[in-house]
């Protein structure tokens, strides 16, 4: 076998090795692909961040995707939070998280970044109704319309949740007043 011959049976091996994912980011051992669909429409990875809890333990690993108008990567939340487009954020737990506390977490980050006139009362009850046990592995995902969010846990669709303030208050947890700075600034690649 030639030079050229090997090179290319190494290239062919090398896509086809367990944990090589190609066009994938990874941070704390997790890896998502750079672009993800929502129906037809394509979205690219715009960041990546840890969720880090008060004693610095790593909950989980987000990955924020956007549409490709929006020229990812997008450093500014405001460009994020207030474009009419379709936006994703996927969850994958990096350790056991009773739904207890993922409950009062999602009210707590819906309190804390609310502008005005918040009334989330019945999309908080459904969205926290759907809030159980998360272990290692799982993965929660959010899909963000302009009028709605669908949630999703481990790819199956529980539902949407109504509302466009909510749509934007609920991202605005992840990339405007977030639970720890970190998370913020991987999701928007401010370092």
């Amino acid at each position: 076998m030639n030079s050229h011959a090997r090179r290319i049976a190494f290239a062919v091996a090398l896509a086809f090795m367990p944990g090589l994912e190609a066009g994938a980011a990874e941070l704390k051992g997790v890896q998502m692909p750079d672009t993800e669909l929502v129906g037809a429409t394509s979205l690219m990875l715009n960041g990546m961040g840890v969720r880090k809890t008060l004693i610095v333990k790593d909950v989980y690993v987000a990955g924020l995707y956007v549409e490709k108008s929006l020229e990812p990567p997008v450093k500014d939340e405001n460009k994020i939070l207030e474009s009419k487009t379709i936006k994703k954020l996927d969850l994958e737990f990096v350790m056991y998280v009773p739904g207890a506390s993922m409950r009062d977490a999602w009210e707590h980050g819906l309190k804390r970044n609310c502008r005005e006139d918040c009334n989330f009362s019945e999309q908080l009850k459904t969205f926290k109704d759907w809030m159980r046990n998360f272990k290692r592995g799982e993965r929660v995902g959010l899909v963000f319309y302009p009028a709605h969010v669908e949630v999703l846990i481990n790819g199956e669709s529980k539902g949407r949740l109504e509302g466009a303030k909510f749509s934007r208050t609920l991202l605005a947890v992840f990339i405007g007043n977030p639970p720890n700075q970190e998370l913020k600034e991987g999701l928007l690649k401010l370092k």
